[in-house]
């Protein structure tokens, strides 16, 4: 601390530091988002905002007991019941086309892999060409099996 009694300027101070809170997390470096990855969230906002409606419909039908909000409802739900049946069938479609990074290093782009080894076929055991009934029962079984 100084005491003199001199004038100061604005110039004799020292410059402040800039305040940085222990808390506030850095900004990590920003990437481009791939294609999958922008449809993806797509999907998630698209569901989350089906459920959403579906929520807030359900909630003002049962505030207000009005008929358009129950229909309002099972339009949404309905669409949120679809929406998650086509994610359904898109995910193993998204599996079979996505590249196997596993092997990715194993095998090269242009060599196939290798064929799987098939375990040797026994034959079944010859059956009898008597068929027996039990109390009238009908055989379920056809005899080509």
């Amino acid at each position: 601390y100084d005491a003199s009694l001199r004038q100061r300027r604005h110039a004799d101070r020292p410059a402040p530091e800039p305040l940085r809170r222990p808390h506030q997390p850095v900004a990590p470096a920003s990437r481009a988002m791939t294609p999958r990855e922008a449809a993806k969230r797509r999907r998630s906002n698209v569901l989350f905002v089906l459920a959403l409606v579906a929520a807030c419909a359900l909630f003002l039908f049962a505030t207000t007991r009005a008929e358009a909000m129950l229909y309002v409802f099972v339009l949404a739900f309905l669409a949120l019941c679809g929406y998650v049946y086509v994610l359904g069938q898109m995910r193993p479609r998204e599996a079979w086309d996505e590249p196997n990074d596993e092997y990715a290093d194993v095998y090269d782009v242009d060599e196939p892999a290798p064929a799987r080894v098939q375990a040797p076929r026994v034959a079944a055991p010859a059956r009898s060409s008597r068929v027996t009934r039990t109390h009238g029962a009908t055989d379920r079984w056809s005899p080509a099996v």
